[in-house]
């Protein structure tokens, strides 16, 4: 079969066309004036999507009628997961909480079975101070609190912070006038602990800073057996200042400190006086320097073998115990 030769005269007109094409565009392009990359592309955003820009507020302009620029970390550490929800597990503490501060408790959940009775107690002082409870089966009751609850978790109001100054006012009436300092302190497990002590002491309230410390939630409370819920706590913004303050209204300030100027509180000629105030630091930090200047007078337990430290709520509750005996000595 004979097959057709191809069109060469057609394929030189088509690649001519092209070639002509592409030389249009390029001169097009020569006469085009430059584009400035320096200049600002052209907003393209829809109407309404620019209204709302600019109620926000650009950048740039905010920064030339003064506004201050947004700096990095800015935003907050995030609370805990389910901090806003506060519980107090086992028997003991919840009826503990029960007698001495009903109002904070919102609910009491008691696991469904056998009421023994100690059960029948806390059932009896819901019923007297009119807080609601009721029974539950054993996953409602591990799903507010993991762990060993001894069948029983009460949900108890969030903390309320007290202002320095009415802290103050009631600690002079504390039968331990003792106020603990923590200076960021970061385990919810030594603050629960300091406070349990403090509390079973007698002592007048804790101070916490605004930031750089332990979020005092369930955790805290909880391994304070509900103290946290009956002390006074006040949150403040600057730890060296409020020690300052507490100097400057007859209160002497005591600091935990292993320092070679520290002195040792098991000697004779050491004197504990109260009302005093006991700022115990870090736990790996210990108290800043700034603050330890602020105080006082600094204290040391002495170890009779070689040992590193105590950690903060072993010698926090030891150094509270020593003052505790001296209230005892002041009112026998």
């Amino acid at each position: 079969m004979h097959k057709s030769k191809p069109d060469k005269s057609g394929m030189k007109r088509r690649f001519d066309r092209e070639n002509r094409n592409a030389a249009g565009r390029k001169e097009q392009s020569q006469q085009r004036p430059p584009r400035d990359r320096d200049t600002e592309p052209q907003d393209r955003s829809k109407p309404e999507q620019r209204q709302k820009f600019d109620a926000r507020g650009d950048r740039r302009a905010n920064a030339d009628k003064g506004a201050a620029p947004r700096g990095p970390n800015t935003r907050q550490a995030k609370r805990p997961k389910g901090a806003d929800k506060n519980y107090v597990a086992g028997r003991k503490p919840v009826a503990e909480l029960l007698e001495s501060a009903p109002g904070r408790v919102d609910m009491v959940n008691i696991r469904k079975g056998r009421v023994d009775a100690k059960i029948s107690a806390i059932v009896d002082l819901c019923a007297d101070n009119g807080i609601r409870y009721k029974f539950v089966d054993a996953a409602s009751l591990e799903r507010l609190h993991k762990g060993n609850h001894q069948g029983v978790v009460a949900q108890v109001a969030g903390l309320e912070y007290t202002d320095l100054d009415t802290l103050l006012q009631r600690g002079l009436e504390a039968p331990l006038p003792l106020i603990i300092v923590l200076d960021r302190v970061q385990d919810t497990g030594n603050v629960g602990a300091l406070a349990r002590t403090l509390y079973a002491l007698g002592g007048a309230g804790i101070v916490v800073p605004q930031h750089e410390g332990a979020y005092i939630g369930s955790g805290a409370i909880k391994a304070s057996a509900g103290a946290l819920t009956m002390l006074p706590v006040s949150k403040v913004v600057n730890v060296a200042r409020t020690v300052e303050q507490l100097a400057r209204q007859g209160w002497t300030t005591y600091c935990a400190d292993q320092g070679e100027a520290s002195e040792n509180v098991f000697a004779p000629d050491t004197d504990l006086t109260l009302p005093g105030v006991l700022v115990l630091g870090n736990e790996e930090k210990g108290v800043r320097p700034g603050v330890a200047k602020a105080c006082d007078r600094s204290l040391h337990i002495p170890f009779a073998r070689r040992f590193d430290s105590l950690n903060v709520s072993s010698a926090g509750s030891s150094l509270m115990t020593l003052f505790a005996l001296q209230a005892t000595k002041n009112n026998g």
